[in-house]
């Protein structure tokens, strides 16, 4: 900002007056140099003495002072101006005059407040503030621009960019290089950018493992073995990285300032201030609470949809077409193959055979599915599938009764096992007296057969495919799900499949090979048995009535991110679905074909 100077002697005549002092006051450096004093031009005759022994003040003392009193101008208005006046000191001798220099007060403040608000942005705003120069390299970075970039404010400047942004940076290039160009926009601006490096904010990226999704009231479960890169999988949760090390990825509101010169006759730009907020919580959350919604819909539509189906399997169907919409691009269902034989032991608290199962018995799924005499809680400890048992331990030894002796009442006990409680003998009735007959021969019980402590394990599980959707058609548009007929063949899954584990663990398990390259991302898929191009997999369980009947499928290719935990609970509620579907057309197969 330009400002008004002019000078005097000793006596008080002006001596030098330039253009902003007569800009300002409206008389010329003609009409004011030569004048002795202000009084009555520049200064009103009440104000006179006041001004000029202000003026004249500072040649008595050391240093500059500062003053505020009102001018004259040439048409008769008053200015307010702030004056700073410093005594010409010659080498030697007193003091030879006063050089003054004045500004309008309100333009005075005008430039105060924006000298504190540069600073109250640099140093206290919320908003991350960086101003880039014309090469698009931060000049000036506040310290919430530095916290949100993880970098030092001395380390930022003069670094392009896109040293630090690995994702969205020509977006944002482009944004600052049309405010250049074409001005200030009228709007904010969201931008999606993904910092370098590891996050900091509980963030992770996909794994290429498996992961089971923890049930609530179980323990995670151990030993998982490898299915892609890393072998283990990790959680997907929350924001993701993306393929340079897995960075934080971030929502900004920007707004975008062009910085120009004051002083130039034409406007010249210095640069871009850029200003940003972090709005990424809230955007998740946004994103979160329109995918509920979306999904809670398609499973009302499902709901009505499948029942108005006659055949079960055909609801089942419908169940995960709806499914699909907006979540997989394919969906597989794979039933756990039926036993063709009776798998007779004897059952731990008697010593009759127990059939664990018949030419039509139930799906694969714990052995047994629970005690008859323990009911099933939360409470006990898990079996290797996920289930839980009400006794701490094997039962204890049954009651040995004494062998049957002669008397009255009911007969010796049969060999297929005692009463638990002996009936009571009926009262005594007095009888004429005759001569005893000889005592039977006592029948000896025969013990129960002892309780080892564990139960047989279970065969392996075949899982043989009942319905898919088609391979190579989800370019063109949502896929109906068809049954399939495969004759009963079991599909030769690998061990460790994901498929597998998620019937072993009555849980959902995720897979992904977003971090392989190369020949080993090519033959993922193949390796899995599922459709070529698919990226992303997730199997949740089919369980009805306490059994596993199988496992539903959801398949993503790689323009889809990773499944979550969120997914993956979305995908149970529809397997609950499917399943009890599946449950009624078995039992309705089991009706019309008895035996």
């Amino acid at each position: 900002m330009d400002a008004a100077l002019c000078a005097f002697d000793a006596d008080g005549t002006v001596t030098h007056w330039n253009r902003e002092a007569e800009r300002i006051l409206g008389w010329s450096a003609a009409e004011a140099v030569g004048r002795r004093g202000l009084r009555g031009w520049a200064v009103r005759d009440a104000d006179a003495r006041e001004v000029e022994a202000r003026l004249t003040a500072v040649m008595a003392g050391p240093g500059r002072q500062v003053h505020e009193f009102p001018l004259l101008a040439k048409e008769g208005g008053r200015v307010l101006v702030r004056t700073q006046c410093s005594a010409v000191r010659p080498a030697d001798g007193p003091p030879a005059g006063v050089y003054c220099a004045f500004s309008e007060v309100h333009s005075q403040i005008d430039l105060e407040r924006a000298i504190a608000l540069s600073e109250a942005l640099l140093d206290d705003a919320a908003w991350g503030v960086i101003v880039v120069d014309a090469d698009l390299r931060p000049a000036v970075v506040n310290a919430q621009a530095a916290h949100a970039l993880r970098a030092g404010r001395a380390t930022l400047l003069g670094r392009p960019l896109g040293d630090v942004l690995s994702q969205g940076v020509e977006e944002l290039e482009s944004a600052l290089e049309h405010v250049l160009a074409e001005g200030t926009p009228p709007a904010p601006a969201e931008l999606w950018v993904t910092l370098r490096g590891g996050g900091e904010r509980g963030t992770g990226g996909p794994a290429a493992g498996p992961e089971p999704v923890r049930r609530p009231g179980r323990p995670p479960a151990v030993g998982t073995s490898g299915d892609g890169a890393t072998g283990h999988g990790t959680s997907g949760h929350g924001t993701t990285g993306g393929d340079d090390g897995g960075g934080e990825r971030r929502c900004w509101r920007s707004g975008f300032l062009r910085l120009a010169s004051p002083l130039a006759e034409e406007p010249a730009p210095l640069g871009v201030a850029w200003m940003f907020l972090d709005v990424t919580e809230a955007k998740l959350a946004e994103q979160e609470s329109s995918r509920m919604r979306f999904r809670s819909s398609q499973l009302h539509r499902a709901a009505r949809a499948a029942a108005e189906c006659e055949d079960p399997v055909e609801a089942a169907t419908v169940q995960l077409e709806f499914a699909l919409a907006g979540f997989a691009d394919h969906a597989l269902i794979d039933l756990v193959l039926e036993p063709t034989r009776l798998h007779t032991h004897p059952h731990p608290h008697s010593g009759t055979p127990h059939h664990s199962g018949t030419p039509h018995a139930r799906p694969h799924g714990p052995w047994p599915s629970r005690p008859p005499e323990a009911p099933c809680t939360s409470e006990g400890p898990e079996s290797a599938e996920g289930h839980s048992y009400a006794p701490e331990g094997p039962p204890g030894p049954l009651p040995q009764y004494p062998e049957a002796g002669p008397g009255p009442g009911p007969g010796p006990s049969s060999a297929a096992g005692p009463s638990p409680t002996p009936p009571p003998a009926p009262p005594a009735t007095p009888a004429p007296p005759a001569t005893p007959a000889p005592p039977p021969a006592s029948t000896p019980v025969p013990a129960p057969a002892p309780y080892a402590g564990h139960l047989p394990p279970p065969a392996a599980i075949r899982l043989v495919r009942a319905a898919a959707t088609p391979t190579g058609a989800s370019d063109l548009g949502p896929c109906p799900c068809r049954p399939v007929f495969w004759g009963g063949i079991p599909v030769p899954y690998m061990d460790g499949h994901p498929a597998l584990q998620a019937a072993e663990r009555c849980g959902s398990v995720r897979a992904t090979s977003a971090r392989l390259d190369g020949a080993a991302a090519a033959q993922w898929a193949q390796a899995r048995k599922w459709p070529e191009g698919t990226v992303h997999g997730l199997c949740a369980v089919l369980r009805s009535r306490g059994r596993t009947l199988g496992v539903a499928t959801f398949l993503r290719g790689p323009s889809r991110r990773p499944f979550d935990r969120a997914d993956a609970v979305y995908a149970e509620d529809v397997s609950v679905r499917v399943a009890a579907a599946l449950d009624l057309a078995r039992q309705l197969d089991a009706a019309r074909h008895p035996g």
